[in-house]
Protein backbone atom coordinates (compact mmCIF):
# COMPACT_ATOMS: atom_id res chain seq x y z
CA UNK A 1 0.00 0.00 0.00
CA UNK A 2 1.89 3.69 -0.88
CA UNK A 3 2.01 6.12 2.07
CA UNK A 4 2.08 9.53 2.01
CA UNK A 5 3.98 11.47 4.76
CA UNK A 6 1.74 13.47 7.10
CA UNK A 7 4.69 15.36 9.32
CA UNK A 8 8.83 15.89 7.92
CA UNK A 9 9.67 15.80 11.87
CA UNK A 10 8.12 11.56 12.25
CA UNK A 11 11.52 9.70 13.01
CA UNK A 12 10.46 7.03 10.80
CA UNK A 13 10.73 8.97 7.76
CA UNK A 14 13.65 8.27 6.10
CA UNK A 15 13.89 9.65 2.49
CA UNK A 16 15.83 7.47 0.23
CA UNK A 17 18.65 9.76 -1.15
CA UNK A 18 21.43 8.39 1.21
CA UNK A 19 20.57 4.85 -0.12
CA UNK A 20 23.28 2.37 -2.03
CA UNK A 21 20.73 1.57 -4.72
CA UNK A 22 19.89 5.59 -5.40
CA UNK A 23 23.51 6.25 -5.32
CA UNK A 24 24.94 3.70 -7.52
CA UNK A 25 21.74 2.13 -9.78
CA UNK A 26 19.31 2.94 -12.47
CA UNK A 27 15.71 3.46 -11.12
CA UNK A 28 12.32 2.48 -12.65
CA UNK A 29 9.07 2.16 -11.27
CA UNK A 30 6.29 -0.14 -11.98
CA UNK A 31 3.82 1.43 -14.12
CA UNK A 32 0.53 -1.12 -12.09
CA UNK A 33 1.51 -0.69 -8.35
CA UNK A 34 4.08 2.57 -8.72
CA UNK A 35 6.45 0.86 -6.97
CA UNK A 36 10.42 1.91 -6.96
CA UNK A 37 12.20 -0.76 -9.02
CA UNK A 38 15.92 -1.20 -8.93
CA UNK A 39 16.57 -1.93 -12.64
CA UNK A 40 19.70 -3.02 -12.04
CA UNK A 41 19.19 -5.47 -9.24
CA UNK A 42 15.63 -6.57 -9.34
CA UNK A 43 13.70 -8.86 -11.77
CA UNK A 44 11.35 -6.80 -13.88
CA UNK A 45 8.71 -7.21 -17.05
CA UNK A 46 8.19 -5.22 -19.78
CA UNK A 47 5.29 -5.00 -22.63
CA UNK A 48 6.32 -6.07 -26.11
CA UNK A 49 3.34 -3.56 -27.15
CA UNK A 50 3.26 -0.72 -25.24
CA UNK A 51 6.03 1.83 -24.99
CA UNK A 52 7.91 1.88 -22.20
CA UNK A 53 5.52 -0.08 -19.19
CA UNK A 54 7.24 -2.17 -17.20
CA UNK A 55 5.88 -4.03 -14.36
CA UNK A 56 7.51 -5.76 -10.81
CA UNK A 57 7.92 -9.04 -9.84
CA UNK A 58 5.41 -8.35 -7.30
CA UNK A 59 2.52 -7.50 -9.87
CA UNK A 60 3.60 -10.57 -11.98
CA UNK A 61 3.88 -13.06 -8.99
CA UNK A 62 0.20 -12.33 -7.18
CA UNK A 63 -1.57 -11.74 -10.26
CA UNK A 64 -2.51 -8.65 -9.56
CA UNK A 65 -6.24 -6.67 -10.50
CA UNK A 66 -3.83 -4.01 -11.82
CA UNK A 67 -2.38 -6.68 -13.75
CA UNK A 68 -5.53 -8.08 -15.45
CA UNK A 69 -6.60 -4.74 -16.64
CA UNK A 70 -3.86 -4.59 -19.13
CA UNK A 71 -4.72 -6.17 -22.49
CA UNK A 72 -4.83 -9.91 -22.13
CA UNK A 73 -3.44 -10.23 -26.02
CA UNK A 74 -0.01 -8.04 -24.75
CA UNK A 75 2.99 -10.15 -23.98
CA UNK A 76 5.35 -9.71 -21.26
CA UNK A 77 9.25 -10.43 -21.29
CA UNK A 78 11.95 -10.42 -18.30
CA UNK A 79 13.74 -6.92 -18.64
CA UNK A 80 17.32 -6.14 -17.64
CA UNK A 81 19.15 -2.78 -17.78
CA UNK A 82 20.91 -0.75 -19.63
CA UNK A 83 24.47 -2.88 -20.67
CA UNK A 84 27.20 -1.43 -18.97
CA UNK A 85 28.09 0.17 -22.23
CA UNK A 86 25.57 2.65 -21.85
CA UNK A 87 26.64 6.43 -22.22
CA UNK A 88 24.81 6.61 -19.10
CA UNK A 89 27.16 4.40 -16.95
CA UNK A 90 30.12 6.54 -18.10
CA UNK A 91 32.06 8.67 -15.91
CA UNK A 92 31.99 11.29 -18.26
CA UNK A 93 36.01 13.46 -18.33
CA UNK A 94 37.05 11.13 -15.27
CA UNK A 95 40.36 9.74 -16.14
CA UNK A 96 41.81 6.52 -13.79
CA UNK A 97 45.24 7.24 -12.49
CA UNK A 98 46.22 3.82 -12.01
CA UNK A 99 45.52 2.33 -15.65
CA UNK A 100 45.07 5.89 -17.91
CA UNK A 101 41.35 4.98 -19.26
CA UNK A 102 39.10 8.09 -19.78
CA UNK A 103 35.51 8.13 -20.12
CA UNK A 104 35.54 4.37 -18.13
CA UNK A 105 32.48 2.66 -17.41
CA UNK A 106 31.28 1.52 -13.99
CA UNK A 107 31.87 3.04 -10.40
CA UNK A 108 34.43 5.51 -9.83
CA UNK A 109 36.25 6.14 -6.52
CA UNK A 110 38.35 8.68 -5.45
CA UNK A 111 40.78 8.73 -2.98
CA UNK A 112 40.22 10.95 0.10
CA UNK A 113 43.49 12.25 1.35
CA UNK A 114 44.84 13.11 -2.21
CA UNK A 115 43.19 15.96 -4.03
CA UNK A 116 41.80 14.56 -7.56
CA UNK A 117 42.94 10.82 -7.57
CA UNK A 118 40.46 9.45 -9.16
CA UNK A 119 40.12 5.21 -10.01
CA UNK A 120 37.87 2.45 -11.71
CA UNK A 121 36.20 -0.07 -10.21
CA UNK A 122 38.75 -2.58 -11.99
CA UNK A 123 41.84 -1.01 -10.38
CA UNK A 124 40.61 -0.59 -7.21
CA UNK A 125 41.62 -3.90 -5.60
CA UNK A 126 45.25 -3.67 -7.18
CA UNK A 127 45.96 -0.32 -7.42
CA UNK A 128 49.18 0.92 -5.91
CA UNK A 129 48.77 3.57 -3.97
CA UNK A 130 49.40 4.57 -0.38
CA UNK A 131 48.26 1.81 1.76
CA UNK A 132 47.35 4.40 5.01
CA UNK A 133 44.94 6.19 2.25
CA UNK A 134 41.42 4.83 1.51
CA UNK A 135 39.41 5.63 -1.11
CA UNK A 136 35.20 6.28 -1.35
CA UNK A 137 32.74 6.27 -4.08
CA UNK A 138 31.52 8.72 -6.56
CA UNK A 139 28.07 8.81 -7.57
CA UNK A 140 27.82 9.68 -11.28
CA UNK A 141 25.91 12.64 -12.02
CA UNK A 142 23.91 11.15 -14.77
CA UNK A 143 22.60 8.19 -12.85
CA UNK A 144 21.32 10.69 -9.88
CA UNK A 145 19.34 13.11 -12.81
CA UNK A 146 17.79 10.38 -13.91
CA UNK A 147 16.86 9.08 -10.61
CA UNK A 148 15.64 12.19 -9.16
CA UNK A 149 13.25 12.54 -12.40
CA UNK A 150 11.75 8.91 -12.31
CA UNK A 151 11.19 9.66 -8.07
CA UNK A 152 9.42 13.12 -9.28
CA UNK A 153 7.41 11.47 -12.20
CA UNK A 154 6.52 8.61 -9.24
CA UNK A 155 5.45 11.04 -6.73
CA UNK A 156 3.71 13.20 -9.32
CA UNK A 157 1.38 10.13 -9.91
CA UNK A 158 1.12 9.13 -6.63
CA UNK A 159 0.35 12.20 -5.20
CA UNK A 160 -2.37 12.99 -7.83
CA UNK A 161 -3.70 9.75 -7.92
CA UNK A 162 -4.72 9.97 -3.80
CA UNK A 163 -5.86 13.56 -4.83
CA UNK A 164 -5.16 14.49 -0.90
CA UNK A 165 -4.24 17.82 0.31
CA UNK A 166 -1.44 20.15 -1.41
CA UNK A 167 1.36 19.41 2.03
CA UNK A 168 0.64 15.27 1.35
CA UNK A 169 4.23 14.04 0.89
CA UNK A 170 5.48 10.86 -1.62
CA UNK A 171 6.63 8.57 1.37
CA UNK A 172 9.85 7.86 -0.54
CA UNK A 173 11.02 11.17 -0.96
CA UNK A 174 9.07 13.61 1.23
CA UNK A 175 8.10 15.69 -1.62
CA UNK A 176 4.55 17.66 -2.03
CA UNK A 177 3.39 17.52 -5.60
CA UNK A 178 4.65 21.29 -6.47
CA UNK A 179 8.16 20.39 -5.53
CA UNK A 180 7.81 17.17 -7.56
CA UNK A 181 6.73 19.28 -10.42
CA UNK A 182 9.99 21.61 -10.00
CA UNK A 183 12.14 19.09 -9.66
CA UNK A 184 10.67 16.56 -13.02
CA UNK A 185 11.23 20.02 -15.08
CA UNK A 186 14.52 20.81 -13.05
CA UNK A 187 16.19 17.28 -13.83
CA UNK A 188 14.98 17.21 -17.51
CA UNK A 189 16.80 19.71 -18.46
CA UNK A 190 19.48 18.51 -16.23
CA UNK A 191 19.39 15.00 -17.95
CA UNK A 192 19.38 16.56 -21.61
CA UNK A 193 22.23 19.35 -20.45
CA UNK A 194 24.13 16.26 -19.51
CA UNK A 195 22.96 14.57 -22.77
CA UNK A 196 24.51 16.96 -24.91
CA UNK A 197 27.78 16.70 -23.15
CA UNK A 198 27.53 13.57 -23.50
CA UNK A 199 27.57 13.55 -27.25
CA UNK A 200 29.98 15.71 -27.92
CA UNK A 201 32.91 14.39 -25.54
CA UNK A 202 32.09 11.27 -26.49
CA UNK A 203 31.74 12.77 -30.06
CA UNK A 204 28.75 10.59 -31.20
CA UNK A 205 25.48 12.00 -31.94
CA UNK A 206 23.60 9.24 -31.79
CA UNK A 207 23.21 8.49 -28.38
CA UNK A 208 19.48 8.10 -27.12
CA UNK A 209 18.50 11.04 -25.18
CA UNK A 210 15.17 9.63 -23.69
CA UNK A 211 15.72 8.86 -20.01
CA UNK A 212 14.47 5.30 -21.19
CA UNK A 213 16.85 3.22 -18.93
CA UNK A 214 15.69 -0.15 -19.45
CA UNK A 215 17.21 -1.92 -22.28
CA UNK A 216 15.34 -5.75 -22.34
CA UNK A 217 16.27 -9.31 -23.59
CA UNK A 218 14.01 -10.61 -26.02
CA UNK A 219 13.18 -14.58 -25.24
CA UNK A 220 11.77 -17.69 -27.40
CA UNK A 221 9.07 -17.20 -25.54
CA UNK A 222 7.24 -14.61 -25.05
CA UNK A 223 5.84 -14.56 -21.02
CA UNK A 224 1.81 -14.29 -21.62
CA UNK A 225 0.15 -12.27 -18.52
CA UNK A 226 -3.59 -12.35 -18.05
Amino acid sequence: MIKLVKNMDDNNFKPIFSSRSYLESLFGFCDLCLNLIDCENELFFECETCNNVIVCLGCVKHKTKRLNSHPSDHHFRPGKPQSNTHWMQRNLSIVCNSCGEKNFFGKHYQCRQCLNYDICSKCLSKVEHNQHHTFKYISNPIKIHNNRCLLADRALQILKFRNGKPTDRDEITGWTFLEAEIIYLDEMNNYYTAWKEASKILEDDDIDFIPSIIEHEKIALPLILI
